[in-house]
């Protein structure tokens, strides 16, 4: 365990129901208003290991927002898990007022190291009856290929940013798949930058190997550093095209986000209600992540690097996989 939080209502248990401080004092007129709402909050006080802080939520919100919250905005790097003082875990659907007063909440981050650990502890992500999934058959979560691409997909953070708008939760990605949108993103995404060129080519040598022959193989201290605001030029192209993985690796590793990363591995490892996947449960957020990576991979990586436009399905695939790097509340799980 990487570090705890503890979580408690205020010390003068119901009736430390505030407004947030952020929302001001009420104008003179609007005392009965104001402290109506302030009886719809309830302030939590927090202690992490190193620092101690507050934070006020409506009364209706659940142990799930709750958890959300925290690893959004306090803990980035894992997932996050919350106990009474027996030990017990809340329902994620209990609501925070429902709580007893004076009741204490700890908040457990786990680190990168244990989520990749829980990837095995779910169901292969292979499917005979999906055609994308069944080049997966046999391969369990916990293979090695798969953190890879995750820790692939975790260098497309600024990629993924760039082409849905500065923020994940922008304006720009809350009506995704409509037209006028879509060519948004397509502008934004093709042709691909240099560092999603790499990212996509060390996918394809991680599970195709199809562009990667030992006697053709680059110079050891081939590649440049990759310019995430540059377009991938027909010479790099061909060259990462000749790299090995570990060679691939090396030139992401800059790109490379523990936050990003840590996002997404708590996020598979959650179902589509955001609730922990048990041992043996099929990930659904895993398969459509994997799926979206086949998609790309079975219609030739390379051509993808060529591409100057959106023109097809393996387009859109490649869209919904930087879709799925923001782990936001857009992304269908069809697989």
């Amino acid at each position: 365990l990487k570090s705890v939080a503890i979580l408690s209502p205020g010390t003068s248990g119901r009736k430390d129901r505030i407004l947030p401080s952020a929302m001001g004092v009420a104008a003179e007129g609007d005392v009965p208003a104001a402290g109506a709402e302030a009886s719809q909050m309830r302030r939590l006080q927090i202690a992490m290991l190193s620092e101690r802080f507050s934070i006020s939520v409506p009364i209706s919100t659940s142990i799930l927002d709750v958890r959300a919250k925290l690893r959004r905005d306090r803990l980035p790097h894992g997932m996050v898990r919350l106990l009474l003082e027996d030990g017990r875990a809340p329902p994620d659907g209990e609501l925070v007022d429902d709580l007893p007063d004076e009741t204490t909440l700890c908040c457990i981050a786990v680190p990168l190291a244990s989520l990749e650990a829980r990837l095995a502890d779910l169901a292969s992500p292979g499917c005979e009856y999906q055609k994308y999934l069944r080049a997966y058959q046999g391969v369990p979560a916990g293979d090695p290929r798969v953190a890879r691409t995750l820790w692939t997909l975790a260098a497309l953070e600024q990629t993924a940013a760039t082409v849905y708008g500065k923020g994940f939760d922008s304006p720009d990605s809350a009506s995704a798949g409509c037209e006028p949108e879509l060519v948004l993103f397509s502008a934004r995404a093709f042709p691909l930058n240099q560092v999603a060129g790499a990212a996509i080519m060390l996918l394809d040598g991680i599970w195709v190997k199809s562009s990667f022959r030992s006697s053709d193989a680059a110079p050891a201290d081939a590649g440049p550093p990759l310019q995430p605001d540059s377009a991938v030029t027909e010479d790099l192209g061909k060259l990462l095209g000749r790299m090995g993985t570990e060679q691939l690796e090396e030139l992401l590793a800059p790109h490379y986000s523990p936050e990003a990363h840590g996002r997404l591995l708590s996020w598979v490892l959650e179902t589509t209600e955001g609730v922990p996947c048990e041992r043996g449960q099929t990930s659904r957020r895993l398969r459509v992540a994997m799926a979206e990576v086949n998609q790309i991979l079975c219609r030739r990586a390379a051509g993808l690097l060529e591409s100057r436009a959106f023109s097809g399905r393996q387009h859109q695939a490649y869209l919904d996989l930087l879709r799925i790097v923001t782990c936001g509340p857009e992304v269908r799980c069809w697989a």
